[in-house]
């Protein structure tokens, strides 16, 4: 916890089911089909982990 921030840590942790959902369907060879909001989850979940890195890269920059 010295070098990261708790964010980063709970983007971190919230990220384990895609990761577990996206490795089971590789050990697994299974094909399930998931609705619409899995989708929306994901990619909200995604999207908030880059744009919590693009702020920090621009504020690293801006501090330079």
């Amino acid at each position: 916890m010295r070098y990261m921030t708790p964010y980063s840590v709970i983007m971190a942790v919230n990220l384990e089911p895609i990761y577990s959902i996206i490795i089971a369907l590789i050990i697994f060879n299974d094909s399930e089909s998931m609705n619409t909001f899995f989708y929306l989850g994901g990619t909200l979940i995604l999207l908030t982990v880059f744009f919590d890195g693009y702020i920090k890269a621009k504020k690293k920059s801006l501090k330079k």
